[in-house]
């Protein structure tokens, strides 16, 4: 069980504009924005340094804009400078025949149905990285197909190694036909081969951090699927009393109102009708709860057939309308067992929650308040109060 809390930097996060992988920002959404981000990397940048690079994952300390910052190297000022050699090669002879010559059909036995994969991906390497500006969004749309595929390493490294190595030995063959001088052409070389390897290495770094994401996802999920069953009544399927018992503290400082419930006459049912249909009373009073509360109310079984909700209004007054509104669905509701119908009412006791004391201390006053509301005939709502305690039907 999960209490959400919401990074109060979502709104304004640059990172989903970036990513523009939905798959994956619902992930890092799961495990950061609506759960724990104080560990997000993002979020503590921007809390010590008032900022944080757009491309920053939550996972990483360093971007790869601030890698290349620290390199003093500008991808975009130095394409711009070479941009016309590099479209007109992609439109020679020398590079059309890298994917004409069946280098990739050489691996086409190992690769079954990847081989196109990989073609969609040299084709586009080349036209991401070198015709248009540098974006990341490649080596993350990349880098996401690549991990969804199970591509394997070392078959990918070698086929990088080889179509690299033949793009730059066959862009060198390219550039010598060329009218330019020896300087040009040789800055046009360094700077070709500087891109290529920074390409390799920011690919297998979004890779990385794509499984990496995906592991925390995968381990988050099993862990709470643990926690689930745990923390989970095994009847009803609302919360059970070790949860509320383990996560005391968390629960005194999100919710302000204790509601502890108690099926009046609960007895009478399972000796008119049996356990069975007193089981089945139970499940559907946890079920008819549900949805009538927010989602993120919590209803929590606390023994036998009495139960505790928390609620986080604002107001005494609110928390009387919510009990009130439980009150009344029980009243006016028909449970049924094999046919048969069954009528059930709640007592109900409200308390404020005292965030500086343990939050039994606020369970014992809404407890109070149920056994004055049991006194004073059942079926009704009772508020707890230091001078007095104030009723509604």
């Amino acid at each position: 069980m999960t209490l959400e809390k919401v990074c109060p930097n979502f709104q304004t996060c640059f990172f989903v504009r970036y990513l523009k992988r939905p798959e994956i920002w619902e992930m890092i959404t799961y495990l950061f924005c609506h759960s724990d981000y104080t560990a997000c990397k993002r979020f503590q940048r921007k809390k010590l340094e008032g900022k944080v690079p757009r491309d920053l994952w939550p996972v990483e300390s360093i971007s790869i804009s601030e890698i290349l910052q620290n390199l003093d190297f500008d991808f975009n000022k130095l394409l711009s400078q070479y941009k016309i050699y590099f479209s007109k090669f992609a439109e020679s002879d020398e590079y059309r025949e890298l994917f004409n010559d069946g280098i990739f059909l050489k691996f086409k036995e190992k690769l079954g149905a990847q081989v196109e994969i990989f073609l969609t991906f040299f084709k586009r390497y080349y036209q991401d990285l070198f015709i248009k500006e540098f974006d990341q969004s490649f080596f993350i749309e990349m880098a996401y197909l690549y991990e969804s595929q199970k591509i394997e390493d070392s078959v990918f490294d070698s086929l990088f190694l080889l179509f690299i190595s033949r793009l730059e030995e066959n862009f060198i063959k390219w550039l010598h036909t060329q009218q330019i001088s020896e300087e040009e052409r040789s800055y046009a070389i360094f700077t070709f081969g500087r891109i290529n390897a920074l390409a390799g290495l920011f690919f297998k770094k979004a890779v990385k951090l794509i499984q990496e994401v995906k592991y925390l996802y995968i381990s988050k999920k099993q862990f709470e699927k643990l926690q689930d069953e745990i923390y989970t009544d095994g009847l009803t399927g609302a919360l059970n009393r070790k949860f509320l018992e383990v996560f005391e503290e968390k629960l005194r400082n999100t919710y302000n109102f204790i509601l502890v419930l108690d099926l009046d006459h609960f007895k009478r049912i399972n000796d008119t009708y049996g356990h069975q249909a007193g089981d089945a009373v139970l499940k559907g009073i946890v079920k008819l709860l549900k949805t009538i509360l927010r989602q993120n109310d919590l209803v929590i079984r606390y023994g036998g057939e009495e139960f505790v909700v928390l609620i986080d209004n604002r107001s005494v007054e609110h928390a009387l309308i919510v009990a009130e509104k439980l009150r009344k669905a029980v009243e006016n509701h028909t449970f049924e067992y094999e046919g048969i119908p069954i009528k059930a009412t709640l007592s109900i006791g409200v308390s404020s929650i005292d965030k500086n004391v343990p939050l039994q201390e606020s369970f014992k006053k809404a407890d109070k308040a149920l056994y004055l509301a049991k006194e004073k005939g059942r079926n009704r709502v009772e508020v707890y109060n230091k001078e007095e305690t104030t009723s509604i039907k």
